[in-house]
């Protein structure tokens, strides 16, 4: 357990030099990025550590989410932490700890953690590890409600996928700024949740996992009780679809959704699949798209887990593992109201210790191997799915993370594509950026160009024991927030890091 601290806000405000640089558009008319004087101040939040009073030193740290709790013009945060287990590889029954910190902010625009007065308790938690959410009025409230994927996926063996499995969690808006946990369905290896309009107007929560047999758990609030509708989310195909992630289109003028893309796994290749509900309910396959497999290999995972993965060929390159792990819905680049492009997060790992994959070679994902991440990009049309060349100039594929956002974040009316790497000081990973993200901002040219942001400071621990980061307009002046904070609460990433911006992120023009 931790010492407690005491929490406490600092105020660093920073001038900053005009600093040019960065690859230029396809034209030549643009600079990669203007970032020049942006920062208005950086906001630290020092770790709530009495709040949270886990058994372990360092716990990870998985999601700090943006919300509204008191009402006023500032946003608070619902802060997850969770404790990795002592020993990885090794068979384990019992739970994940976890713990939720609440954030309020203060009329001097500090910050406080107050779990009693927001979630009635001092020690509120979800139940295990969390691995992805979303947000969205649940229970007609008009304020956001967050659904979490869950599991005690926390290094333990995953041979036998039970173990990993626990229930969906959501915490649900209450009166007067208060919340509450609320867990759903049976124990799974959770690892996808989406909101998807239904017929009565409002949204249901769906969640997927990975313990065979289960399927698709599907639950709607009506009237302030839970409605179990999982059997409006059958589908028709016999690959293991939804598990990994999932995204629903939103239905027309109030009505239900009627397509989602989804990741997609079969013996002979990963890729995305195409739903359409049907007039009988039941969500048929009418597009897809599979990665090409060149063959399998003796695999050891990073839990020590054995058994076999693919090789597969991106860009001419070979990659162990290549799947689609993530997905966003991004309205067309031109601006538009058409249907939204999907765009695909392919993690795979490179192999370091050479240029050829054989076929006759045990590897082992921690010894042989790093992460890649390619952002792929597709048009849906009446259901099928067709890959479009990719628009984004500068991509900086050799990186590893889990989330990226596909808003519009400069106001402008064109979405960008923003992602979230880690700063992993371990295999000496994106360092000099201490936990800032990639902006691949909308150039309403039809490409995507990386920003850069080299003037804007990272995180002051300077990534000692990992970095990550989300955006928000915190301080609600119309301009996106960065956001950065430790994978873990160790000593020197624990604190929580606002840069406040003052002006919106745009491509510099010539």
């Amino acid at each position: 357990m931790k010492p407690q601290r005491i929490i406490s806000l600092i105020f660093l405000t920073l001038g900053l030099s005009a600093c040019g640089g960065g690859s230029g558009g396809g034209d030549g008319t643009e600079s990669a990025g203007e970032t020049t004087s942006l920062l208005s101040k950086t906001l630290v939040i020092e770790d709530p550590a009495s709040s949270y009073n886990l058994p372990c030193e360092t716990p990870a740290i998985q999601f700090v989410i943006p919300t509204q709790i008191n009402g006023d013009n500032q946003e608070d945060f619902i802060v997850h932490y969770w404790c990795e287990a002592e020993e990885f590889g090794v068979v384990r029954a019992d739970p994940t700890p976890d713990a939720l910190v609440a954030l309020v902010s203060q009329p001097d625009s500090s910050y406080e953690p107050d779990n009693l007065a927001v979630f009635g308790e001092d020690y509120p938690q979800l139940g295990g590890a969390s691995r992805k959410y979303v947000r969205g009025d649940l229970n007609g409230d008009g304020k956001d409600d967050f659904a979490f994927a869950m599991n005690w996926e926390d290094g333990r063996s995953g041979q036998d996928p039970t173990t990993n499995a626990t229930r969906p969690s959501v915490i649900l808006s209450e009166p007067n700024g208060r919340f509450s946990v609320k867990r759903l369905g049976v124990a799974d290896w959770g690892h996808a949740v989406e909101m998807v309009d239904n017929s009565l107007g409002g949204k249901d929560v769906v969640f997927e996992g990975f313990v065979y047999g289960i399927g698709s758990q599907a639950y709607r609030n009506v009237d302030g009780q839970w409605i179990d509708a999982s059997d409006e989310y059958q589908d028709n195909s016999p690959n293991n679809s939804w598990a990994t992630s999932f995204r629903s289109l939103p239905g027309d003028s109030g009505q239900e959704s009627k397509t989602i893309v989804a990741a997609a796994s079969k013996t002979d290749g990963s890729g995305l699949e195409a739903f359409t509900r049907s007039t009988d309910g039941l969500w048929e396959v009418t597009g897809d798209w599979f990665i090409d497999v060149e063959f399998t290999v003796n695999w050891i995972t990073w839990q020590r887990t054995e058994g076999t993965t693919q090789v597969i060929r991106l860009n001419g390159q070979q990659y162990f593992s290549g799947a689609v792990d993530d997905i966003c819905l991004m309205q067309p680049l031109d601006g538009g109201d058409g249907t939204p492009l999907v765009v695909a997060k392919i993690s795979a790992a490179e192999y370091t210790d050479g240029n050829v994959i054989y076929e006759d070679v045990v590897y082992e994902e921690s010894v042989n191997t790093r992460t890649v991440n390619v952002m792929a990009f597709f048009e849906l049309d009446q259901g099928k799915l067709t890959e479009i060349p990719s628009p984004i100039i500068g991509e900086e594929p050799n990186n590893n993370f889990n989330f990226f956002d596909c808003r519009d974040i400069n106001n402008d009316g064109h979405a960008d594509l923003t992602v979230f790497p880690f700063t992993q000081s371990w295999n000496d990973l994106r360092m000099e950026e201490a936990g800032k993200p990639i902006f691949y901002i909308n150039n309403q040219q039809g490409n995507l160009v990386n920003l850069d942001v080299s003037t804007l400071p990272g995180h002051s621990s300077g990534g000692q024991g990992g970095l990550q980061s989300t955006i928000s307009d915190v301080n609600q002046d119309g301009h996106i927030d960065v956001i950065l904070f430790g994978l873990t609460a160790a000593d020197n990433t624990d604190d929580i890091e606002i840069l406040l911006l003052q002006d919106d992120l745009q491509l510099k023009t010539e």
